[in-house]
């Protein structure tokens, strides 16, 4: 997202489906995929921000879309940020708080999905979750609507809790373990399996790219396990959202506590600021750029 960011644009479609690990030397690499809906925040030669607007339709996946979004203002990274704490929170969790939501049309479902959404506390949305998880929701919904965000103290934020419960020589994903033939496995153990299943082999390890309407290529490809199908390409392609799907036995939704955090700008801000991400306490650090 950061890199994505550097180069200019938003994304505005941040939910589990848009993300795909890697391969073989790029197993660990994050890729994020459809660019769709993507634009540009800054103008390419004066670097200016896109001005602050209100009234503006939704764009984007409900579930996962900002506050800030669903109340109709432009977006901005900062937008991008708080629907990947969405995400990461479903991925952990299962499901999220206003999953369910019913309404008479798309337009009377989004409202209330955002109603539902504005009045769940942080407490209660991460109820169960490492601190991390509230620290950075609470970072997500302090950002301006031009600000940059922290993104290496955010990392930094969950690796640490990573390096705390798992030992880097002993890291795997869940989905490593998954593959027929992943690292945890014994090298020189044959590809083919007695109930015969194998892997596709992918040879483009190229970085995401950017290109308008195009899909990054190089996501994992497992021929023989069911876990969604590129009908382009007749390959399948293991998606992070479907893992997790395997994974769940049920959808049951926490408690909602009454809480409004949406915290919606009155006016444009006068200037760009940095803003630093505390993983301790969740506090919004400004100070002005040099």
């Amino acid at each position: 997202m950061e890199f994505l960011h550097n180069k200019g644009f938003l994304h505005r479609d941040i939910k589990p489906d848009n993300f795909m690990m890697g391969r073989d030397s790029t197993k660990s690499v994050v890729h994020l995929i459809d660019f769709g809906l993507a634009k540009r925040f800054r103008h390419p030669t004066t670097c200016r921000h896109i001005s602050y607007r209100d009234g503006k339709k939704l764009t984007g996946t409900a579930r996962y879309a900002s506050i800030s979004t669903h109340l109709g203002v432009e977006q901005s990274r900062r937008d991008d940020v708080e629907g990947l704490g969405y995400t990461l929170i479903y991925l952990a969790k299962g499901g999220l708080p206003w999953q369910g939501v019913k309404g008479a049309n798309k337009l009377e479902k989004y409202s209330r999905i955002g109603e539902k959404k504005s009045a769940t506390s942080i407490r209660a949305l991460c109820e169960g979750l490492p601190p991390e998880f509230a620290a950075f929701m609470h970072y997500c919904l302090t950002l301006g609507f031009e600000d940059r965000p922290d993104y290496t103290s955010m990392r930094r934020c969950f690796r640490n809790r990573l390096a705390k419960l798992i030992p880097d020589d002993k890291f795997r994903f869940d989905w490593e373990l998954l593959l027929p033939d992943s690292d945890s496995t014994q090298q020189g153990k044959n590809r083919g399996s007695s109930n015969g299943t194998g892997k596709a082999e992918l040879d483009d390890n190229s970085p995401v790219r950017i290109a308008e309407g195009e899909k990054n290529q190089s996501c994992t490809n497992v021929a023989r396990l069911s876990l969604g199908q590129d009908t382009a390409k007749g390959e399948s392609c293991l998606n992070v959202r479907k893992i997790m799907q395997m994974e769940e036995a049920k959808d049951a939704p926490s408690p909602v506590a009454r809480m409004i955090v949406a915290n919606t700008p009155t006016a444009v801000n006068t200037g760009p600021r940095v803003v630093s991400f505390s993983g301790d306490t969740g506090k919004r650090i400004d100070r002005e750029r040099g």
